[in-house]
């Protein structure tokens, strides 16, 4: 599945060019790094100390086999060179290690710390890091100052129902009904207006997250297609009320099935464009939004 992900993202920067698309493509900081040499002389000075050690990317890194011919499990700058170089795509940050910034041992400064690597490595290729997606949806209230000293405009936060909220805390009620409203509309409004940045402007715009587009199997057909119509009919709600709408997943999700995922997503895009030229909806990007502040024109926006 991992392999399939070194062609699944071309395949989606020609589609999104093609249908003039505007993405966030929230980037793990190490995948800009080249090689073992780069990953040991690009440390954070002060990193997370998980009460859970399996969950620390670092110490995976320990004790992975540093064979050369699965460096592509572990950088990509190939791909990030890709996404800078298409038009309407925002290279932003998922953290440089992949960082939890709810779970037990982690604290603010090893955050800020993380955060500065981040910033360090998209420098080197020329890039400024504006919008910050929390790893494992863990937002964090209390590290917005951290993220505005760093220079984030915008962060994504989650939907505002109990199921998606204290994320690091996951119960069977949370995923029963996180899985059941991908199909049946459990959130009767899953929109949102773009509001003013909070505290005058000087921390970060929050960005909702609206939907998750969920990846296909093999066996689960008519599921697809309630969710392909859960998401479209969620669009034409938002584009007729002038709200916004923010669409996203995981590419690499779409490794076990790239064809049909791909089909998919065309069929969501033929559908904004419907949407795009009854009703205005438009496409921009998480910085893209933020810059706009407040607006009287409909959105869609995919990360």
């Amino acid at each position: 599945m991992l392999d399939n992900t070194w062609t699944v993202v071309p395949d989606l920067l020609r589609l999104f060019a093609g249908q003039r698309i505007s993405a966030t493509w929230a980037t793990v900081g190490k995948l800009f790094l080249h090689d073992w040499d780069d990953y040991d002389a690009s440390l954070p000075a002060v990193m997370p100390q998980y009460a859970q050690k399996h969950i620390s990317s670092y110490d995976f890194a320990a004790s992975a086999d540093r064979n050369k011919k699965d460096l592509k499990y572990f950088f990509a700058p190939s791909l990030i060179h890709l996404i800078t170089q298409t038009e309407g795509q925002e290279l932003a940050s998922h953290t440089y290690s992949h960082y939890y910034c709810l779970e037990h041992g982690q604290e603010a400064a090893a955050f800020d710390s993380d955060l500065e690597m981040a910033a360090c490595v998209a420098r080197r290729i020329g890039q400024k890091l504006e919008s910050l997606v929390f790893p494992r949806n863990q937002f964090n209230r209390t590290y917005l100052d951290i993220c505005t000293r760093h220079g984030y405009s915008g962060v994504r936060t989650n939907p505002p129902v109990w199921f998606w909220q204290n994320t690091q805390v996951e119960t069977l009620a949370k995923k029963v009904f996180r899985t059941g409203d991908a199909y049946i509309p459990f959130i009767p409004n899953n929109s949102f207006e773009l509001q003013r940045r909070p505290s005058g402007g000087k921390q970060p715009l929050f960005i909702p997250a609206n939907r998750l587009l969920r990846p296909v199997t093999s066996s689960n057909g008519w599921k697809e297609r309630l969710h392909l119509r859960r998401i479209c009919t969620e669009m034409t709600a938002a584009a007729k009320s002038g709200r916004c709408y923010h669409l996203w997943w995981h590419p690499e999700n779409f490794g076990a099935e790239p064809g049909r995922n791909i089909d998919n997503l065309r069929t969501i895009l033929c559908h904004y464009k419907s949407l795009r030229d009854q009703y205005g909806f438009s496409s921009v990007n998480m910085k893209q939004l933020a810059a706009l502040q407040t607006t009287n024109t409909e959105h869609v926006v995919i990360p």
